[in-house]
């Protein structure tokens, strides 16, 4: 997370990651504001742009897309 935070222009899907690991450390605060920042800088990003990124399970890409849902990612 920390080397995540280090990046000058982060992309958006780093904010989206690092929202989805509070979301399961159970850091809510946090995975809130990381969905702020995104939508501060990137006003149109929802979950349709971020389901572009391919993902190889299916199972596992439901419970980050319902996570980034939960907190604040528009559809």
């Amino acid at each position: 997370m920390a080397t995540l935070r280090k990046m000058n222009n982060q992309p958006n899907g780093a904010h989206c990651t690092r929202a989805a690991v509070y979301v399961r450390l159970a850091r809510l605060d946090e995975a809130r504001a990381e969905i702020a920042e995104l939508l501060k800088k990137a006003l149109d990003y929802t979950l349709e742009t971020d389901k572009l990124w391919p993902y190889k399970d299916a199972a596992q890409r439901g419970r980050y897309v319902n996570d980034l849902r939960k907190f604040g990612l528009p559809e």
